[in-house]
């Protein structure tokens, strides 16, 4: 699986600012239910919300990834906000966040939720990366940037 098999240019945000959590995952939820009859933005945003509850997505760095299992899905899907400045998401370094990556899976897919999370852990590892995606304003050039991304490209290195 790639990120180009469950994202699509129109799930792809640049804006400028957002005020709050729960606002961003508003934004998230309807990103993601554009393509969806059947699941609305608030039943989305409702399994961001409860997976937020849990523990926060946040994976530090400027980066967060909420995700959720929603039982009316059939396939998983990607949407991406990215903000021009950043917002308090409970990371655990403290930063704020500027780079949302939401996840939504159907309720039983349990090998393929954790396949995705891998894939964009490792994505969002890589430095070089997370930089160009920062340095774009454009929702074309972001994605991409996204579906050019191979895991040979990665740099974790620790700075």
């Amino acid at each position: 699986m790639t990120i180009e098999d469950i994202l699509t240019i129109d799930r792809v945000v640049c804006i400028p600012d957002i005020s709050s959590k729960k606002k961003i995952l508003e934004l998230l939820a309807a990103t993601l239910s554009d393509e969806y009859q059947t699941l609305s933005a608030k039943d989305i945003f409702e399994c961001l919300l409860a997976r937020e509850q849990l523990g926060a997505t946040a994976l530090g760095e400027g980066v967060a990834l909420p995700h959720g299992r929603c039982n009316t899905l059939d396939e998983a899907s990607v949407g991406i906000v990215k903000l021009s400045s950043g917002i308090d998401f409970d990371a655990p370094d403290g930063k704020p966040v500027d780079l949302f990556f939401s996840l939504i899976v159907p309720e039983d897919a349990n090998s393929q939720h954790l396949e995705i999370l891998a894939m964009l852990a490792e994505m969002l590892a890589d430095k070089t990366l997370v930089t160009k995606l920062r340095d774009t304003s454009s929702s074309e050039v972001l994605y991409n940037h996204l579906i050019k991304w191979k895991p040979s490209d990665t740099n974790t290195d620790a700075t």
